[in-house]
């Protein structure tokens, strides 16, 4: 771990919050709960414990405006703590290298690579695949014929986008035949999709990722599902085909939704929740099979 020093000041001034305290030198974050001299971390409540392990420390902690903090530490004022503490780690400690293409990449000469995109090892690019500007993609994923991503994503490992998803009909013998998929995958700019994830493409049309959503790690979402802008889909989910997710809705991890339901916008489905029909916008809806739970304020 290399530090990066930085002051309070300079993080307040990033954040655009009130800077309450001596100006305190910051060389690294840590949990509320592991407190060190020169740290940054964040607290939401003053009945977290943890805050008191911080007296006689000289550190920097985000906080809504009446968290008391010790009188050793330094208070940035903030009305999102923890999103707050995510800003300042990727403005002042991620490791952000420069854009690479690593040679045991295969990229189709078809392919069309906007600026600046890094790809990973043993990545295989296919035919007629468009990847826009500033996006980055994993080590071993393979991105198949005619995907288009848009600029500013983030493509987990282990990914595979444009599958040929899962389609059978019998035959007069009762044998199972592939119905072809000769549809697209289209993921808008600032996607992100975590490692080993596989995204199905469509069946004639195309699968979605509207503009701002966030896919993680081993989830399945089938043919032609449109996921609407600003929606989460959490680790191990599986979207069945021609699923419509609406705006700004929470899927939560292990949840299943069956074929052709709608989702509406703002809408929360449970952990290991079984959607069998469609869920109205607003809705928290959880259990096997998924009911309401109550509605929530549109965001």
């Amino acid at each position: 771990m290399v530090e990066k020093v930085t002051d309070s000041v300079q993080i307040a001034y990033a954040l655009k919050c009130v800077h309450k305290g001596d100006v305190v030198p910051v060389s690294w974050a840590t949990p509320l709960d592991t407190p060190l001299k020169h740290h940054l971390t964040f607290c939401v409540s003053d009945r977290d414990p943890a805050l008191e392990t911080w007296t006689g420390i000289s550190g920097v902690i985000i906080g809504p405006i009446d968290l008391c903090v010790p009188a050793s530490c330094t208070h940035l004022v903030s009305d999102q703590p923890r999103r707050d503490f995510g800003r300042a780690l990727n403005l002042f400690f991620a490791n952000n290298p420069e854009a690479h293409i690593a040679e045991t990449v295969i990229v189709h000469p078809l392919a069309r690579l906007g600026e600046n995109v890094s790809i990973g090892h043993n990545s295989v690019i296919e035919e007629g695949v468009v990847i826009g500007n500033h996006t980055i993609v994993g080590h071993n994923t393979t991105i198949l014929a005619r995907t288009k991503i848009g600029s500013h994503c983030v493509i987990g490992s282990n990914t595979v986008l444009g599958s040929l998803g899962f389609g059978f009909e019998q035959d007069e013998a009762g044998e199972w035949v592939r119905l072809p998929h000769i549809g697209n995958v289209v993921i808008e700019d600032n996607v992100e999709i975590g490692s080993s994830t596989v995204v199905a493409r469509g069946t004639i049309i195309e699968t979605r990722l509207c503009r701002n959503s966030k896919i993680d790690d081993n989830v399945f979402i089938a043919h032609n599902v449109l996921v609407g802008e600003n929606s989460v889909v959490i680790a191990n989910a599986e979207v069945s085909g021609s699923v419509m997710i609406g705006k700004n809705c929470w899927i939560g991890p292990a949840s299943t939704i069956i074929q052709g339901v709608r989702i509406g916008q703002n809408s929360l489905i449970g952990i290991g929740s079984v959607v069998i029909r469609d869920v109205e916008e607003n809705e928290v809806v959880a259990g096997n099979p998924a009911k309401v739970l109550r509605r929530q304020e549109p965001r």
